[in-house]
């Protein structure tokens, strides 16, 4: 389907907003980094800064469960008081059910010796799938089991939970999922679906509500030996991420923190590692710990493989509560064979579907059906067929031919724009049994009922088509192919962990230098091209695209074009251990007419006096980079104004007389206790913040330590009588910062001297900013 492409909206910004995270973010492309947390809407002035640095956050107490998480506080420790109690932990086997299992397990290990009073339990994912079941209750009662506690499952059981509590079996329930209209017989409900929709714990994941319940146990009955509690965070981290839940509040900042964790897991060997089967699977998927993609493409497809394969998940907890180095190390090599033995599996399967979804090429839905496939692939292999075809897919395995009935079980995707959840609930009554959410679904029917269900599918889906515009190419930002550098990917960094990376807009360049590369082997060999993105200005970026079928191209080498990328990080070629950034390919088209860009004025009035007939937006501060005027051409466009450039040629500093004065700057604030605002010392110096900033890096070999923040900037300088100024260490640290100054007057120079052309043409090969000014 050819898709609709959306050029990035401008979007105004509130007053005082821009130097808000200028103020927290005092580096290059704070206003890009103000612009995407805006439109994304991910913070408010009043907490931007607990956004940007979890220092600055305030987390949410347990307590804010009320009366759910009180019962299930009191229960637990009437417990630790009986030692005639025994407790069973009913986990989950994906990601997110694993580590909330791995939470409960060392949290109340705390408090109860494992395998003595401490069991725990998941179901087998091919034979008894998600939830309680009536089996593994009964045999807990048979054991001796007093109380379960529930982890990312449980709140849809209300009949096996009616059951466990006419059998005198308590009930500790902690979940994330949708829940019944009517409280089931627990002890406790512990649910972030029973808290306002912009709470800030309203969005926790399953490993999230179990960090909560042992966090304020650990509120109620403290012990001097217990772990410390922070050290459960990388497990709340992972599953976090791994389930894709909004990351916004406190998800947040527990992501952040759990990542902090486990960037420390990365640094270490696992010999030494706290949690060293974690530590040995981040280097096999060769991640520092600290990005978001870490975990889903690296940790968490590798502990679902475990069940997808296995149906038993043990293998995969055990990995991440062992403390053996020797264990960690066997376990986590398991793992790696079962997730590359699971990748096989599945390129298999899509190979084997291809015919399928050839002959349905003309269908709104592919209903792909097949005897013999593993359970535990049909959701991957659905949602990837899906993607690339972007229609709706069901994959069905049919029960061996004598059996009866036959059934057809399996696993729908959906794509953007459509309900897959309704589209089915339509057709519920060709259906023995299915389940799911608006963009995934299980599903069991007869086989007899499969062309049926087809053509139900292909009519709903004709009349009620699904909605596109929800389904167009939309990147965030225009960027130069100059901007696709390290700067803006720090800028862009600072937003992780969030839900996906920015995608960026790339105007009139060229791919050059066009190369074809190969992975694998045979029927597994996969294509992708690498590549050099060029412009008209000489900027030179590196680009990367994998095609979702070798059939895909690249836009002839050198014709100009429009590109949609997103900036990352990626293993260098040779060196694993060095990160190179590349600008990934998402789409391409040819330019778009310019005649469809508005063209307000470009106004020269730095040599003569502003007239007072024209309405316009003035800039009188000469700017020192294409950001800045970038801006200032943005607020001309909102307020429909031509933006009138009236500021006066810059006076040249001497460099020796900006050297002491910036010393004596330095000096001023070390004498201070309390922040000085940045728009203070901006003023004061007459400079940009991240012109500051930078000068403040520039010059640490001074012996100064320094702290940024919203409030302004705190300076301590303890041994600032001691310097040997004349030393050779600070005389370099000296002429560093004098080429800082200087390339700043260069730059300013520039643009107070360049001629509205000049201007013109920068502004619209960069941002695709086009002006008009006058003949």
């Amino acid at each position: 389907m050819q898709r609709t492409w959306r050029s990035p909206q401008v979007f105004q910004l509130p007053a005082g907003w821009l130097q808000q995270v200028q103020q927290a973010y005092p580096h290059d492309y704070a206003e890009v980094l103000a612009q995407l947390i805006w439109q994304r809407q991910l913070a408010t002035p009043a907490s931007l800064a607990g956004f940007l640095n979890p220092d600055r956050y305030l987390p949410t107490g347990p307590e804010a469960f009320g009366v759910e998480m009180d019962g299930a506080i009191a229960r637990l420790l009437q417990a630790h008081a009986n030692p005639d109690d025994r407790l069973l932990i009913w986990g989950d086997f994906d990601a997110d059910g694993l580590t909330a299992t791995a939470v409960l397990w060392e949290g109340l290990g705390q408090y109860f010796p494992q395998t003595e009073r401490l069991f725990w339990t998941i179901p087998d994912r091919l034979q008894q799938s998600h939830g309680l079941n009536l089996e593994g209750l009964e045999q807990a009662i048979a054991n001796g089991i007093t109380l379960v506690i529930t982890c990312d499952t449980g709140c849809s059981d209300a009949e096996l939970l009616q059951w466990a509590s006419d059998r005198g079996l308590d009930v500790i329930v902690t979940d994330h999922h949708t829940l019944l209209p009517e409280r089931p017989p627990v002890t406790a409900l512990i649910n972030p679906r029973q808290l306002p929709t912009d709470h800030p714990l309203a969005t926790l994941s399953g490993v999230a509500v179990a960090y909560k319940l042992i966090e304020a146990l650990y509120q109620a009955l403290p012990l001097a030996t217990a772990q410390p509690l922070e050290h459960l965070l990388d497990l709340v981290a992972i599953g976090l991420i791994a389930d894709l839940v909004d990351l916004r509040g406190d998800c947040r900042y527990l992501a952040q923190r759990g990542l902090q964790q486990l960037q420390q897991l990365a640094q270490v060997r696992p010999q030494a590692s706290r949690r060293p089967g974690i530590t040995e699977l981040l280097n096999r998927c060769r991640g520092s710990g600290d990005r978001p993609t870490d975990i889903r493409f690296g940790l968490g497809p590798r502990l679902n493989a475990v069940s997808r394969l296995q149906g038993k998940a043990d293998l995969a907890l055990q990995l991440l509560t062992s403390r053996d180095p020797t264990a960690a190390r066997r376990l986590a090599q398991q793992v790696e064979e079962l997730n590359q033995r699971r990748q096989r599996l599945q390129r298999d399967l899509l190979r084997e579907l291809e015919p399928q979804i050839q002959q349905q090429r003309d269908r709104a839905a592919l209903v792909l059906v097949g005897e013999g496939w593993h359970g535990g692939l049909l959701g991957l292999v659905a949602s990837q067929v899906a993607h690339r075809e972007d229609k709706p897919t069901l994959v069905l395995s049919l029960d061996p031919p004598k059996t009866q009935p036959r059934l057809a079980r399996g696993s729908a995707r959906s794509i953007t724009g459509l309900n897959l959840y309704e589209l089915l609930a339509n057709q519920r009554s060709l259906l023995l049994r299915f389940g799911g959410h608006p963009q995934a679904a299980g599903l069991t029917l007869i086989d007899e009922h499969l062309p049926l269900l087809r053509e139900a599918l292909e009519q709903r889906l004709q009349q009620y088509p699904p909605d596109r515009s929800q389904a167009a190419i939309a990147p965030e930002l225009t960027v130069s192919v100059a901007d696709l550098d390290r700067p803006l990917f720090r800028a862009l960094y600072a937003l992780e962990p969030c839900d996906r990376l920015p995608q960026l807009e790339v105007r009139r360049c060229r791919l050059q230098r066009q190369w074809q590369n190969s992975v694998g082997s045979g029927p597994y060999r996969r294509q992708y091209w690498t590549f050099q993105i060029t412009d008209d200005r000489g900027a030179i970026a590196q680009g990367q695209y994998w095609p979702e079928s070798n059939a895909e191209t690249l836009p002839p080498e050198g014709d100009r074009c429009d590109l949609v990328i997103e900036l990352d990080l990626r293993s260098a070629a040779g060196d694993q251990n060095r990160k190179e950034l590349v600008a990934r390919l998402l789409a391409w088209r040819l330019p778009q007419s310019e005649s469809a860009i508005p063209m307000p004025d470009l106004l020269d009035w730095r040599s003569q006096l502003p007239d007072p007939a024209i309405a316009a937006h003035i800039l009188t501060t000469c700017p020192w980079s294409w950001e800045e005027l970038a801006s200032h051409w943005q607020q001309a466009l909102r307020l429909q104004q031509p933006l009138a450039l009236a500021y006066p040629h810059p006076e040249a500093e001497s460099l020796e007389r900006g050297w002491r004065q910036w010393l004596g700057i330095l000096t001023a604030l070390a004498q201070r206790s309390q922040p000085v605002p940045w728009p203070q010392l901006s003023d004061h110096l007459g400079w940009p913040t991240a012109l500051i900033s930078t000068g403040l890096q520039v010059c640490q070999p001074l012996g100064y330590h320094w702290q940024a923040s919203a409030e302004g900037l705190l300076l301590i300088w303890p041994d600032r009588a001691q310097l040997a100024w004349q030393s050779p260490h600070l005389q370099q640290t000296h002429q560093q910062w004098q080429r800082l100054l200087r390339e700043w007057q260069r730059r300013r120079q520039f643009f107070a001297e360049a001629s509205l052309k000049t201007l013109a043409a920068g502004l619209n090969d960069r941002y695709n900013l086009r002006t008009s000014e006058p003949a």
